[in-house]
């Protein structure tokens, strides 16, 4: 079957909350951003594809996905989830709800999440999942709609008025290598537009302060107009290996052109490393002192950038304890406060 309940990766890392047992997060296998934040939220997971039907077909001309939305409505049942929080949208999203409406009709309370910023609207389909998700608000099958964009409300108000704050991964009972003597940067960066990998590269190379830059797609072409002595290529990584290539680098590098709260920036969080990005504008944590260390606006231009990420580096080679502590104090607030959105939003 194409949907898969509390598969072990989705909630090996979550962080607990008290009341949070009857509440279902659904979300998409193939759109990893996404899916590690629900990953690290408190409630059950359930993964469906994004790409492909819900199951296939044993006939031709047969509805799919019939045994396996019943499937989902009879775990819902079974575990006595009162609330369903469906983390973006596809047309796999919409036919679950459907279903779970004509089957449970207003005793189970649905909602959804938006995780995406205008700038992405380029990709057409986003704007038509955002109409589907206003239409089914509109005809009462939402209950509400969330954003993980700061002030998303103010450009939609169909959309909830406060803030889903996405979790860092829960890491209590791992130890990870920290940096050795190296300073080494580690940067996640698809090789598009958005996610700027040339000028980030490009900065590394120009801070003074920084041995290497670990990536994980290569900026093809950039040596013909570079000299890049810094590169070390270590693909695409994830959970404990990821981990620890963080744990291990003296800074994460993302200062991409547009984002909302990426959590690549959370993961190197949890194991204890700074990640630079572009502004986030988290009012939440707008006099927080490790946002003004790990904000930059120099996102076009790499020889600022790269004054921004030797200043990074230096705070935490100057006093790794006090980076440490800055962090942790971080996390335990953020922590707190999307659980308390999270609250509020549903309802709980």
């Amino acid at each position: 079957m194409a949907t898969t309940f509390n598969d072990r990766q989705m909630i090996r890392f979550m962080n607990p909350a008290n009341g949070f047992d009857k509440v279902l997060h659904i979300a998409h296998k193939e759109w990893h951003g996404i899916r590690q934040s629900v990953a690290y939220c408190p409630g059950h997971k359930l993964l469906i594809p994004a790409e492909s039907e819900l199951e296939p077909r044993s006939q031709p001309g047969e509805m799919g996905g019939m045994l396996a939305r019943k499937s989902i409505g009879d775990e819902i049942e079974r575990r006595g989830i009162t609330h369903v929080v469906f983390q973006g949208y596809s047309e796999n999203a919409e036919v679950v709800l459907l279903y779970l409406r004509a089957r449970f009709g207003p005793d189970l309370r649905c909602f959804a999440v938006n995780h995406v910023t205008t700038s992405q609207f380029d990709n057409y389909f986003e704007m038509v999942m955002l109409d589907r998700m206003f239409t089914r608000l509109r005809y009462g099958m939402l209950n509400g709609i969330a954003s993980v964009k700061p002030d998303f409300g103010k450009v939609f108000p169909e959309i909830w008025g406060g803030l889903i704050l996405n979790y860092a991964p829960n890491l209590p009972s791992f130890g990870f290598d920290e940096p050795g003597d190296s300073s080494d940067l580690y940067a996640p960066l698809a090789a598009d537009w958005r996610k700027n990998l040339f000028t980030n590269v490009l900065a590394g190379e120009l801070a003074e302060n920084v041995d290497r830059i670990k990536i994980t797609n290569i900026p093809y072409g950039l040596e013909n107009l570079a000299r890049l002595k810094k590169l070390k290529y270590v693909g695409f990584l994830k959970n404990e290996d990821l981990f620890a290539e963080m744990a291990s680098s003296i800074a994460v590098l993302l200062a991409t052109l547009a984002e909302c709260q990426p959590m690549t920036q959370l993961e190197a969080m949890a194991v204890g490393t700074p990640a630079l990005t572009g502004p986030l504008r988290l009012e939440e944590f707008a006099g927080d002192e490790l946002t003004g260390l790990t904000t930059t606006t120099n996102l076009d231009s790499s020889p600022l950038l790269a004054r921004d990420i030797e200043r990074l580096v230096a705070a935490r080679l100057a006093d790794p304890d006090a980076m440490a502590q800055m962090i942790a104090d971080h996390l335990t607030r953020r922590h707190s406060i999307a659980t308390d959105r999270y609250r509020e939003f549903l309802g709980l």
